[in-house]
């Protein structure tokens, strides 16, 4: 039964929408603002209905509740997410330096697009601390 829920915390997690989604309500609340729906679709870009899938995939994942307050990380993202960016961060420095040696060498622009989007991952990792 946990590792149902694991799954599918990570698997929610996984989209780097949700993944903003859950640091930007964490970090409105470490900032004492109230992150409720509107807040949420301004900060985020989003319309109502990307939104609302993504909100509802995060509830469901138990990663997120919502109250008279606004939304709140559970127990569970606060430590998913801790875990998720330290090990993303490994991973994603692994493959930009295996991607910027094969580009050294071949200059194939497909393996700088790889190098590029692998810089935008880390980007939204780094926001995430």
């Amino acid at each position: 039964m946990m590792n149902e829920r694991m799954v599918k915390a990570f698997k929610a997690l996984g989209n780097p929408k949700r993944f903003e989604t859950v640091n930007t309500i964490r970090d409105m609340r470490s900032r004492g603002e109230r992150p409720g729906f509107d807040a949420l679709m301004k900060a985020l870009k989003m319309v109502p209905g990307e939104l609302g899938y993504h909100l509802k995939v995060l509830r469901e994942a138990g990663l997120i509740e919502n109250g008279v307050d606004g939304y709140r990380l559970t127990e569970l993202a606060e430590t998913l997410t801790g875990d998720f960016v330290i090990i993303s961060k490994k991973i994603l420095q692994e493959k930009l330096e295996q991607a910027e040696e094969i580009y050294k060498t071949t200059r194939d622009e497909r393996i700088k697009f790889v190098a590029d989007t692998i810089r935008w991952l880390m980007s939204i990792v780094e926001g995430a601390k």
